[in-house]
């Protein structure tokens, strides 16, 4: 887990002094309030080609998942940015990076025919940054406009069909389609793992997104009910002695290929 020193001494981005300086209860913790503890849930979440403006109205799943849980390391893929074709306002809200608290929780509340299982903040809600020149990423200009001034209670962690598709509207979408177990080995779900909600009709499933929710339920110690989900991006690697950040995209396009 990243050393909360490192953060706090030497790299004093703009984006945790903002989230230093917010004054009213979040989800997202300041660098001080950072749980590294190994017996913690942790969810990783790593960044990749956020500031890039895409054209059209899609954005493609290309961010890293790492789960780690009773010892075990599990990743993941998926996306961290929201894909414009699934907003319902222009201004796309984009997860700030830090640690946040997340909580057991549901997706699609509303849909009973349609509610599966997820995380969702906490308590009062996560800090987002709004892209607020309309560009459709989250870029130095939109961060120094600062952070959207109330914190955002919508911004749940869930499933983005096999990855061809980001169903993520802000949200930290996974996909279903393949996973990489603690041996490093891809376990390629596809034969099973359904593309939308419709295809789940067909007997097939969430896939590689069930493991994932199968594994922090499963292990969660008794009474824990949340975990801390990092959120970061992929150039921070180049701060750390002996990393590379190339691992991350030959990951990604590793989980990609799982069935595709």
């Amino acid at each position: 887990m990243p050393q909360k020193a490192f953060f706090k001494n030497k790299n004093e981005h703009p984006i945790l002094q903002l989230v230093e300086q917010f004054d009213r209860p979040t989800d997202t913790q300041k660098v001080s309030e950072w749980d590294t503890r190994s017996k913690t849930i942790h969810l990783i979440g790593i960044r990749c080609g956020e500031d890039e403006r895409i054209s059209g109205t899609r954005r493609e799943n290309n961010d890293l998942f790492v789960l780690l849980i009773n010892g075990q390391v599990f990743k993941f893929w998926g996306s961290t940015d929201p894909s414009p074709n699934m907003a319902d306002r222009a201004d796309l809200p984009f997860l700030v990076e830090s640690q946040h608290e997340y909580r057991f929780g549901w997706h699609k509340l509303s849909h009973a025919t349609k509610i599966y299982q997820a995380l969702r903040p906490a308590g009062p809600g996560v800090l987002v940054f709004r892209d607020k020149d309309l560009d459709r990423s989250l870029t130095a200009a939109d961060v120094k406009r600062g952070l959207d001034p109330s914190p955002n209670t919508t911004i749940n962690i869930h499933w983005s069909g096999i990855g061809t598709t980001n169903f993520s509207a802000g949200c930290q979408v996974i996909a279903g389609n393949a996973y990489i177990n603690p041996d490093g080995k891809l376990i390629d779900c596809s034969s099973f793992a359904a593309r939308n909600q419709n295809d789940l009709l067909t007997r097939r499933t969430r896939g590689a997104y069930n493991v994932f929710t199968d594994l922090i339920l499963t292990y969660a110690p008794p009474g824990v009910q949340t975990i801390r989900y990092m959120l970061g991006r992929d150039e921070t690697f180049q701060n750390f002695k002996g990393w590379d950040e190339s691992f991350i995209a030959e990951d990604v396009k590793q989980l990609r290929k799982g069935g595709f």
